[in-house]
């Protein structure tokens, strides 16, 4: 799985002012490692980060398959 990085930068614009930050609190990962991610830096398919982020998606009643993409 991977993470839809352009959903994701626009759900934290719209949802978190585009603090990235808040965004990673609220998922529980490390701020600087997802930064790097969201910059393409790194590789998007972290297993912690693409669970946390369907777990979030589920607690607030999103379609997680809008931010992550499903093999």
């Amino acid at each position: 799985m991977k993470i839809n990085i352009e959903n994701i930068k626009t759900l934290i614009k719209e949802k978190y002012r585009g603090n990235v930050k808040w965004f990673t609190e609220e998922i529980n990962v490390d701020y600087s490692y997802f930064n790097r991610i969201l910059n393409g830096k790194i590789d998007n398919n972290s297993k912690k980060v693409y669970e946390n982020i369907i777990t979030y998606c589920k607690e607030k009643g999103y379609d997680y398959t809008k931010y992550v993409f499903l093999p």
